[in-house]
């Protein structure tokens, strides 16, 4: 058998980048869904940070692609964790019946054109 490293067939350095910088694109797509769709935030961050996770295990991850894989990493907690904020925040209000702020605020998007 080939050499295996974790279980993955060794790849170039180029190869491991991409794939790093393809996690880091994820999260920050899943951190500006944070603020429209919080739902595909989270799952963004989730895919971000698994993507991220299984690089940085990777023994051969070249220096370069360790740091672009910790940024999606962090990237992707922070994403599914703002998004999961905001929809408990979300539950909680629609729970209470306040959510005449959030018709408010939904008028004056809808008036503005966002």
């Amino acid at each position: 058998m080939d050499e295996m490293n974790n279980g993955y067939a060794p790849m170039g350095d180029m190869e491991l980048e991409k794939r790093a910088k393809n996690a880091r694109v994820i999260a920050i797509i899943g951190l500006v869904c944070t603020l429209c769709c919080t739902y595909a935030g989270v799952a963004l961050g989730i895919v971000a940070f698994v993507k991220a996770n299984n690089l940085l295990k990777m023994p051969e991850l070249p220096t370069q692609a360790q740091g672009i894989a910790k940024f999606a990493k962090i990237g992707g907690i922070v994403a599914a964790a703002l998004s999961a904020f905001f929809i408990v925040v979300n539950i909680i209000m629609m729970a209470t019946g306040s959510n005449e702020a959030y018709n408010q605020l939904m008028q004056m998007m809808s008036e503005s054109g966002m």
